[in-house]
């Protein structure tokens, strides 16, 4: 995700606000409540540790991290069950990693191709 639009985001979110970032693990959006993604929260941060280990990208979502062991969901986002929310509990879904491998877009229209109306203050954050 870019600075610029990590930074709109922010100022977008209510401190109450239930945020949602799929497919996160890599360069997680630290203001997040909740991150799904295959891999475990244990390795996250992946971008930091390996290419960019030297010269690392600056956290997005601010500098502390929301979501804890508890609130990362680890399974893959194209399982066919539904994702483990109800209608209007989420303010915000963040999905800037997954859509560009195809295989993942497609179970993001799967899980959430209403997400529109089934988030509580109705936006979708694409980074």
């Amino acid at each position: 995700m870019l600075a610029k639009n990590s930074d709109a985001i922010m100022e977008m979110l209510k401190a109450s606000d239930l945020v949602f970032d799929i497919g996160g693990w890599a360069h997680p959006f630290n203001r997040a409540n909740y991150v799904m993604d295959a891999e475990p929260y244990e390795t996250r941060g992946y971008y930091n540790r390996t290419f960019a280990r030297n010269s690392p990208y600056p956290p997005i979502g601010g500098t502390v991290e929301h979501f804890t062991e508890r609130t990362w969901i680890r399974r893959d986002i194209c399982e066919k069950t539904p994702f483990p929310f109800r209608d209007k509990e989420l303010d915000y879904v963040i999905c800037s990693h997954s859509g560009g491998r195809p295989r993942s877009a497609l179970g993001l229209l799967r899980n959430g191709a209403d997400w529109e109306e089934r988030l509580h203050r109705g936006s979708l954050a694409r980074g």
